[in-house]
């Protein structure tokens, strides 16, 4: 194996926030969606809390939306 390839699959904020990248919109029938899980303990601190309920905001989801 040479390490050369024709093509790289990765997250698509990846493309986006690099410079000189090709991205290949895929049909609506082949893309995988993922999602995210957080659990809270009962017992965490209240900063833990602070940063899930960040997480649901309108800031949050522009940030994921570029960044992933």
């Amino acid at each position: 194996m040479t390490g050369d390839a024709d093509a790289w699959i990765t997250w698509p904020n990846w493309p986006i926030t690099k410079d000189g990248l090709d991205m290949v919109e895929l049909t609506e029938d082949r893309v995988i969606y993922r999602d995210i899980n957080v659990v809270l303990s009962s017992d965490a601190d209240p900063e833990a809390k602070a940063f899930l309920d960040f997480l649901v905001t309108e800031e949050a989801r522009e940030i994921l939306a570029t960044e992933g």
